[in-house]
């Protein structure tokens, strides 16, 4: 899972400074797909293969963006032009993970640390 959540953050850091251009633009908008992919992945509870099938399909698009050496000029402007949607994504993304990290952790619960703190902890 934390590896997961690495490739996860890499990628939106690749994607958000990424160019411009028709290439880079298509390349942009397949991210976002299989961001979504992996989002609704973890939210079906798809096996970690079909999760790891996709972590790969991005990390090879996210290569293929930085292939293209865009300009910083040209990064500004697509990260620009896909806020929006990276910024849904990766919230979505995140969600779908902290659910699925939370799912796994089943039913930990906290200790009761209430009473070592002693009786006069609160006082002052």
């Amino acid at each position: 899972m934390n590896r997961l959540i690495v490739v996860a953050c890499g990628l939106l850091l690749i994607l958000g400074v990424s160019g411009c251009g028709s290439n880079a633009d298509s390349l942009m908008k397949e991210q976002i797909k299989l961001m979504n992919e992996l989002a609704d992945a973890l939210e079906g509870g798809a096996d970690q293969a079909k999760i790891e099938a996709i972590n790969t399909k991005m990390k090879e698009n996210g290569e293929k963006l930085e292939a293209l050496k865009l300009s910083e000029a040209d990064k500004k402007k697509l990260a620009e032009k896909y806020k929006d949607d990276m910024t849904k994504v990766g919230a979505r993304l995140a969600s779908a993970m902290f659910k699925k990290l939370g799912n796994q952790m089943g039913d930990l619960k906290m200790p009761d640390l209430s009473g070592t703190m002693g009786k006069d902890a609160g006082k002052k």
